[in-house]
């Protein structure tokens, strides 16, 4: 089992390592999926890509404001319903700053951001519900800024950005920063751990892990509603799908991720080209794709920027 297990690490590391180089000596030409799954350093069968309609779901015709102020949660949710229902399409977010909650998506939606376009999920966590882990689980976790269970035929595509806030939920450990930048965190508030090793960015965060321990002793059967004092603790991932088919997150940037910046949790044919993943401040992120039972991964010209970048 764990020689399979690392003959499957080596194989995506293969291909991430190959398209990276051909990204960074930038001799690398457009090429179709088939040459590049011809050229893989494996067998590999094809990874089906999602598609879609030709129809366009505009955000601001569901009453989106760009503005950097205002909440569009609902819009953006009514644009993505609206395109799913109407048998799917191209939600598009055009240039602007868009201040949003969770957005849950839909099969046979493609979420495109455009070039000039910044997708900045707010730093409220109020605007984060509980929501099960998966369509089946009893357990609870704080909802991702873009998830969803059970879908096809979906993408997040686009030259535009998506910021997950990361820095209200990520806990930051003094060792990795100088000591001017600590003082800084600091005073910006949040807590410090007893040791004065660790800062958290509120307290609810700092205390959660023992508040969960202490509430699954005392409730049977929790809910949603008793996760809400560890929700600061239990930050989520940057983009949570769980039980999906035919994923394609392509050209788009994504950054500051609370946690892992991707997790297909059992999914099949997914595939990530020339999108961008960055982490600030000197703090680790992940691509959390062997774990994560996915069945048929593409993984072409992506960049990943930061401190420290795994594959688990």
């Amino acid at each position: 089992m764990r020689k399979n297990h690392r003959n499957i690490i080596t194989k995506i590391m293969a291909l991430v390592i190959g398209s990276m180089l051909l990204h960074v000596t930038s001799q690398a030409q457009e090429r179709s999926l088939d040459y590049y799954m011809k050229k893989a350093p494996f067998i590999m069968p094809k990874v089906k890509v999602p598609e879609f309609q030709d129809k366009v779901f505009n955000v601001t015709e569901y009453g989106a404001v760009g503005d950097g102020q205002t909440m569009n949660t609902q819009a953006f949710a009514a644009a993505i319903n609206a395109c799913n229902e109407a048998g799917g399409g191209k939600v598009v977010v055009p240039p602007g700053l868009w201040i949003t909650g969770p957005i849950q998506m839909k099969s046979n939606v493609n979420l495109h951001v455009e070039r000039g376009a910044l997708v900045q999920f707010t730093s409220d966590h109020t605007q984060y519900p509980m929501v099960k882990a998966s369509a089946s689980s009893s357990r609870y976790v704080t909802a991702s800024p873009i998830y969803g269970y059970k879908v096809k035929n979906i993408a997040i595509t686009g030259k535009g950005i998506i910021d997950g806030a990361g820095e209200t939920w990520r806990p930051v450990k003094k060792a990795k920063m100088t000591d001017d930048q600590w003082k800084d965190l600091v005073k910006s508030g949040g807590v410090v751990s007893k040791d004065g090793k660790l800062w958290w960015p509120s307290k609810e965060a700092i205390e959660g892990k023992d508040y969960l321990k202490s509430m699954k002793k005392k409730v049977d059967k929790p809910g949603p509603i008793d996760y809400i004092p560890a929700r600061d603790y239990m930050r989520p991932y940057m983009v949570y799908l769980v039980d999906c088919e035919n994923l394609l997150i392509e050209n788009i940037t994504l950054r500051n991720s609370p946690k892992f910046v991707v997790y297909p949790n059992n999914c099949q044919n997914v595939t990530i080209r020339h999108a961008t993943y960055i982490m600030t401040g000197g703090r680790k992120t992940a691509m959390e794709l062997i774990s994560a039972h996915v069945k048929m991964l593409l993984f072409i010209n992506a960049i990943l920027m930061s401190a420290t970048t795994e594959f688990a």
